[in-house]
């Protein structure tokens, strides 16, 4: 069965609709946000909790998160390379934050994401090939 909208009448359509975000387009762009040299404000993002883990996770790299009504506002750049290992673990998407540590700081460390109720899935397969393992797949200090 096609999904569709099907409207008939004689008048034409107007108005606005409200989109809301979803989590698997904030979470990219909470840890994109390491990259920016100025304040970054994100709209309507949800209150869900992969969101304050990855709020968690920038405020342990050294960056400023914080709420503002519906918005969240980040700001800094990061001052450590080392993710809070606990906070890592929470949430599987946690790894994003990786690439702009190295990006940033020549260096990213954290404990294996977790949060995965499918059961342990590789993450980052060609990390061994590009030489970004420095520790055991596993425990902290990985890709």
């Amino acid at each position: 069965m096609e999904n569709r909208i099907v409207v008939t009448g004689g008048r034409p359509l107007n108005g606005a609709v409200r989109i809301p975000a979803a989590k698997n387009s904030v979470l990219p762009l909470l840890a994109a946000s390491m990259l920016c040299s100025e304040r970054v404000r994100l709209r309507a993002v949800p209150r869900l909790s992969d969101v304050a883990v990855s709020l968690a996770l920038l405020r342990g790299a050294g960056c400023a998160a914080r709420w503002e009504g519906e918005d969240v506002v980040l700001s800094g750049p990061p001052k450590t390379g080392a993710l809070p290992g606990q906070t890592a673990e929470q949430m599987r998407a946690s790894i994003l934050f990786c690439a702009p540590l190295l990006a940033k700081l020549g260096r990213a460390e954290t404990n294996l994401p977790g949060g995965c109720r499918i059961g342990a899935r590789p993450i980052w397969p060609g990390c061994g090939r590009w030489g970004l393992w420095s520790g055991t797949p596993g425990r902290a200090g990985w890709c």
